[in-house]
């Protein structure tokens, strides 16, 4: 059963009543009129505190509505309100799955390399280097974009839980102590002041959460989205279009695996295995030295030349579409990369500064509005260690 003060408040203001009646008796037997004038100066704030209360709890009955039909949602304004805080946090989230999906293809470019041996006879020619490698340097800039969506996500999933905690509590917890506090003489103005917290937590927070969210509707197409999908124009380059369909589909890879494979085992022990078969017939030896002398040296020279033919078609499939790309309006794989990475960072930017705008435009109306309602109500605006804690 959950704890709901609610109906204490009543019999909290008839014991007030009491208390107060039992004074001015008290006073008339003592003929004391200071603390005659003082019961009436109670009674009729006691008076003012049931109507304030009256008023208070009609508001908060009737403003969920109201902002039902602000938002035009239909729905409790808590789901509204904890929906629109899940969008943010999940356009953060598809952004930093953006941003990981980035920093994986980046890596796999910077750390693309390729060494190739060509045998020639008695000689071999060898090749190599690392085309991409500089591009790792726009690693540094995704970090701190890291960073900020990690502190994002912090920020708007504490807030997120603070409105689950506020709904939970408000109604059947503060509330009915601050209405409590109202009515006792002597936490008078700390009743006033727990009034206005819950107000501003219960009704002023979620407003500010939804009008911030109404503000960002309103920006149009300016409005930035997160950047998920961006591994897209890597598959256009050709670079991995051939790596991708040739060397390192599924379909590809286990031949040429397999092929590597048998190479390392080294021409004795593959003799051996191939010439098995041939031990019962007695034909092992003859078997062991066509193997080692003819075939295995021939399956090397065979496997480097397929190798090599492979990575040279695909070296010049890449310069004559990169040519191609080049001449009708494109550009290179580095500038594809770079383009990627700089419209990831623009679009993510904009992102992380709407996040830190609304959170500062949310936070600006909740304090004015708690220092505005608890100054109106009559109560102390600044509250020790709240304060510090905004």
């Amino acid at each position: 059963m959950a704890l709901d003060l609610m109906p204490a408040v009543p019999m909290l203001a008839v014991a007030v009543s009491i208390f107060l009646a039992l004074a001015y008796l008290l006073s008339r037997a003592l003929q004391n009129e200071q603390l005659a004038l003082w019961v009436k100066i109670e009674l009729a704030e006691l008076i003012v505190s049931a109507v304030l209360i009256a008023i208070i709890t009609g508001m908060f009955a009737s403003a969920p509505q109201i902002l039902r039909d602000y938002t035009g949602e239909a729905g409790d304004f808590r789901e509204i309100t904890l929906a629109v805080v899940d969008g943010w946090i999940d356009g953060f989230y598809a952004s930093y799955k953006g941003l990981v999906k980035l920093s994986n293809f980046i890596g796999q470019m910077s750390s693309l390399t390729f060494g190739v041996s060509i045998p020639v006879y008695v000689f071999t020619f060898g090749f190599g280097g690392s085309t991409y490698g500089g591009v790792s340097i726009l690693l540094g800039m995704l970090s701190r974009l890291s960073t900020s969506l990690t502190t994002l996500v912090f920020l708007y999933e504490g807030l997120r839980a603070l409105l689950e905690f506020i709904f939970i509590t408000v109604p059947p917890i503060l509330l009915p102590l601050s209405f409590m506090a109202r009515l006792i003489p002597f936490l008078r103005k700390t009743g006033s002041a727990l009034i206005a917290l819950s107000i501003t937590a219960y009704l002023l927070l979620p407003f500010a959460i939804i009008f911030t969210n109404a503000l960002n509707e309103a920006l149009g197409e300016e409005k930035p989205e997160a950047v998920e999908n961006v591994s897209s124009p890597f598959y256009s380059l050709s670079a991995a279009s051939v790596m991708k369909g040739v060397v390192c589909s599924e379909v590809g890879r286990v031949p040429i695996d397999t092929i590597r494979g048998l190479r390392n085992m080294g021409e004795q022990l593959f003799g051996f295995i191939s010439c098995i078969w041939a031990i019962p017939f007695g034909w092992f030896p003859g078997c062991y030295a066509t193997v080692t002398l003819s075939i295995y040296p021939f399956l090397n020279i065979a496997f480097d030349l397929f190798m090599s033919a492979l990575f040279l078609a695909f070296v010049m499939e890449y310069v004559f579409e990169s040519a191609a790309a080049a001449a009708g309006g494109g550009g290179s794989a580095p500038t594809v990369i770079f383009e990627s990475a700089q419209y990831y960072a623009t679009e993510t930017t904009k992102l992380i500064v709407l996040g830190n705008v609304n959170l500062v435009l949310i936070a600006l109306i909740v304090l004015v509005g708690a220092r505005s309602i608890s100054t109106a109500l009559g109560g102390d605006w600044y509250m020790a260690g709240i304060q510090r804690l905004i």
